[in-house]
């Protein structure tokens, strides 16, 4: 049972990140805010705490490192697998 109930909230991560990342995508250059807002829905719909971006390091990059690889995150994907 928790090792399934881990496996779809992994899973719901990733596809809200893919979601988010094309968003991005498709928004970049359309509107001239530097402050990338749906990064920070992303982190609202998961009741988390959006990241202090790093010096130097795109807010995305910081972004796809916390929810992905950081084991510290309750709600890494690292951390669910």
């Amino acid at each position: 049972f928790w090792m399934s109930r881990y496996l779809e909230r992994a899973e719901q991560v990733a596809r809200s990140l893919d979601v988010t990342f094309h968003l991005e995508l498709d928004l970049h250059g359309v509107s001239g805010n530097e402050d990338v807002e749906e990064w920070k829905f992303l982190f609202r719909s998961l009741n988390q705490v959006a990241p202090v971006p790093n010096p130097g390091e795109n807010y995305s990059t910081t972004v796809l490192r916390c929810l992905t690889l950081d084991m510290g995150n309750h709600a890494s994907v690292m951390t669910c697998m």
